[in-house]
């Protein structure tokens, strides 16, 4: 989907939520690296903000989901302006993500202009996110040992929660944070005296499958398992280094 094409179907999704929700609907949004760079599928990323929502909300939306799965677009972020306002200390990178990446589609109120972050609990968050995420690609590589579509499947949709942990560490050392991985990687890699380059193959892997229609990856198994050995050794490093490191300027 181009950004023509991308753009009609937000303005169809923007006049069906105001057909259904009228006044009930404060805001939509478009948000993260699909709002700022060139998409490349999973960047999309769609916030409504409501007064209120309840589960006739949800059903009118579940109703039509055919329909914008259909033209490419995933199901809508639901939030109240309440829960949007209250929750930015409990999720200090996805407010941040919303409130630096967006692109206002339609409303009455421009509410995440406004939003306050603060980086108290970042450090905390991030700690958590490259701890839980370092663990999960462990188990997960149990399963995918010895397969080389699902090892491939495995790197390639891995790198992307890395590079948001990344970009929110170079936040808390009050550097920029760009929105392009590969700058995110070259980045924080100086910043932290890490390895980028299994990082950059992890995202070359990813942008490999999407290319190819069946997503196949063109490394063969020993190139895939050697992959997953280094990325998996600065992974450990990553978490280590925001764990001992990493504090709020």
């Amino acid at each position: 989907m181009d950004r023509p094409e991308k753009d009609k179907a937000l303005d169809e999704l923007a006049a069906f939520m105001e057909n259904k929700f009228g006044e009930n609907l404060i805001a939509l949004y478009e948000f993260g690296e699909g709002a700022c760079v060139d998409w490349e599928g999973d960047g999309l990323k769609i916030l409504a903000v409501l007064k209120t929502i309840g589960a006739r909300e949800l059903r009118v939306l579940a109703e039509d989901r055919r329909k914008w799965e259909k033209n490419g677009l995933p199901a809508p972020l639901m939030l109240t302006k309440e829960t949007l306002l209250c929750s930015t200390d409990v999720f200090p990178m996805e407010f941040l993500e919303m409130k630096e990446a967006n692109r206002f589609i339609y409303g009455q109120e421009d509410v995440l202009s406004g939003l306050d972050v603060p980086l108290s609990n970042l450090r905390l968050q991030l700690e958590t996110q490259a701890t839980g995420k370092l663990i999960h690609l462990r188990q997960s590589y149990l399963d995918a040992a010895g397969d080389k579509k699902r090892l491939a499947h495995l790197i390639a949709v891995s790198i992307e929660p890395f590079t948001e942990v990344m970009r929110n560490a170079l936040r808390l050392l009050g550097r920029p944070a760009p929105v392009d991985k590969e700058e995110i990687i070259r980045s924080f890699c100086a910043e932290s005296g890490i390895d980028p380059v299994p990082f950059n193959q992890a995202l070359e892997l990813r942008r490999e499958m999407g290319r190819s229609s069946g997503g196949r990856a063109g490394l063969d198994m020993d190139g895939l398992e050697e992959l997953f050995s280094g990325y998996l050794a600065e992974i450990g490093r990553m978490a280590e280094k925001i764990d001992k490191n990493f504090s709020p300027v």
